[in-house]
């Protein structure tokens, strides 16, 4: 089970992490016909994906109207943390669950994990 805290501004948060271009997006095309990211790809938040970006993606809950475009996510596991920007919409993740872009989530587990727990925090700008 995964933990959820939330405060009044959204705080920082406990969640799972999806990685974007292997099995979990891969399982979203095949579940509920979802796009799946490659090189081009063009962004929820306007511009086109590029393998190397360090993008994060929020569920439709969070991401909403697009408030969130362009902020800083600043995401921990253990003695690791990383900053990226919201850029796009998960369809399929949980309320309070991100999707990164592989060069993100490779800085806490291997591609192959799939799926890591982490904490994060919506930074100001």
């Amino acid at each position: 089970m995964w933990a959820h805290s939330v405060s009044q501004d959204l705080g920082r948060l406990r969640s799972r992490v999806s990685v974007s271009l292997l099995s979990f997006v891969v399982q979203i095309l095949l579940t509920q016909g979802s796009p799946l990211r490659v090189e081009g790809f063009v962004l929820a938040c306007g511009g086109l994906f590029e393998d190397f970006d360090p993008v994060v993606s929020l569920s439709p809950t969070l991401f909403g109207n697009g408030a969130y475009c362009g902020k800083t996510i600043r995401i921990s596991s253990g003695n690791k943390t990383v900053n990226g920007k919201v850029e796009d919409i998960c369809p399929g993740c949980d309320k309070f669950d991100l999707d990164l872009s592989p060069i993100l989530f490779e800085i806490f587990a291997p591609l192959s994990d799939g799926l890591v727990q982490v904490s994060w925090t919506i930074l100001d700008d």
